[in-house]
């Protein structure tokens, strides 16, 4: 007997420690180059977390108290995470 299992979103692959990535070498990208994998968790623990563009801004906010664009975060992450992505 063979089967599939799915998850809740019907998805074969996990792709979370690539968004964790693209996130950590997005904030880096721009100036944050502190950022650590941890940084990522404890910006999770705190909530609304659920877009990771918006959560690599706040994290580059944070580290360098600097606002940079979201079309620039998007654009940097998109890069890292498709590279990543395989």
């Amino acid at each position: 007997m063979i089967g599939l299992i799915f998850d809740m979103d019907g998805v074969l692959a996990s792709v979370g420690n690539s968004y964790n990535l693209s996130i950590e070498l997005t904030a880096k990208h721009f100036g944050a180059h502190s950022t650590t994998q941890d940084d990522i968790v404890y910006e999770k623990k705190l909530g609304n977390a659920n877009n990771d563009w918006l959560l690599t801004q706040r994290i580059i906010k944070r580290k360098l108290s600097k606002d940079v664009p979201l079309e620039d975060i998007i654009k940097q992450f998109e890069i890292f995470y498709q590279v990543n992505l395989f």
